[in-house]
């Protein structure tokens, strides 16, 4: 096991990233990323994620021994591809795109959750990983490790409006805009950010 302040200062600015860029939760994605990796601040390949390569990824593969678990219970030795990276950073910024083109993560609601909890629930269940146990897991370090910290301090404070820029071209979306800023006053506290809404849309169509 790395050393887990250098790994956090090592992904975190990269995980913030990826919220901005894909929807993905900074916490999680440290997690995952410690997880994975073993908190190796130097991983094989910058490999951080255990993403298997795939025709189309853009990247080099190489080949190791993993684990998986495909009847929930029994974990099995297999050799598979993954993708290999040039630098830490390639590793973080296909970590989002991964998850942002891959369609089942969207229709599990894992872009854009602003619990971490719920994230981490929601990428098992999108099937990242097969081990039974990986939601917990992923929970565990979050929250020992306080990483939590990074959304509140980069999602919440940062991201209201592309929030709200994410839902205004759809009404029908409209009340998982407000389940959402109702999500983000109740991790911050009482701070009655739906009274902002409208002052939000105002910004935002003087912006168009």
């Amino acid at each position: 096991m790395g050393n887990v302040i250098e790994f956090i200062n090592l992904v975190k600015d990269g995980a913030i990233k990826g919220w901005k860029d894909f929807g993905v939760l900074p916490s999680m994605t440290i997690a995952q990323a410690a997880l994975e990796s073993g908190w190796e601040c130097n991983p094989r390949h910058n490999a951080l994620f255990g993403i298997k390569w795939y025709d189309g990824c853009g990247y080099d593969s190489y080949n190791i021994k993993t684990q998986e678990c495909y009847d929930g219970s029994n974990f099995v030795d297999i050799n598979d591809l993954f993708c290999a990276y040039n630098s830490i950073s390639d590793s973080i910024y296909h970590h989002g795109q991964f998850l942002a083109s891959q369609p089942r993560y969207a229709e599990h609601g894992v872009l854009w959750e602003s619990d971490y909890r719920e994230a981490c629930r929601k990428i098992q269940e999108a099937g990242y990983a097969t081990d039974p146990n990986y939601a917990k897991k992923l929970i565990s370090i979050i929250e020992y490790n306080n990483l939590q910290q990074y959304d509140v301090k980069e999602v919440i404070w940062v991201d209201y409006e592309s929030i709200i820029r994410q839902y205004a071209s759809e009404p029908e979306r409209w009340l998982k805009a407000i389940a959402t800023l109702k999500g983000i006053e109740g991790s911050i506290g009482d701070l009655d950010v739906l009274k902002w809404l409208p002052v939000l849309l105002e910004n935002i169509a003087n912006k168009k």
